[in-house]
């Protein structure tokens, strides 16, 4: 974050970073490969002033299956799926001191 206060303002340019590594099917060595979102925001505030910052949301659907390795498909077996999401806010508060 870079700060500069000027005229009783306090500009700031916020950088936001969300990464997370996902599973490659790809590729010799299937390593996980690193997913980055980033958001840039130049705000403009007075003392005291509070931001809210938003922007940065994942949805991520997992599927998997249960059962023996040994048993054909379908004996004593399942499946499952999730759903998750997951929504970045950030609340900021600035002071001149």
């Amino acid at each position: 974050m870079k700060t500069i206060i000027k005229n009783n303002a306090i500009d700031l340019k916020i950088n936001q970073q969300l990464s997370n590594f996902v599973k490659t099917d790809t590729g010799v060595n299937q390593s996980p490969t690193l997913i980055k979102r980033d958001i840039v925001t130049d705000v403009t505030l007075k003392s005291g002033d509070i931001v809210v910052l938003g922007g940065l949301a994942e949805n991520k659907i997992t599927e998997g299956e249960t059962g023996f390795s040994f048993l054909p498909k379908g004996i004593l077996s399942g499946s499952s799926k999730s759903n998750s999401k997951t929504d970045i806010i950030i609340l900021l508060q600035v002071k001149e001191i």
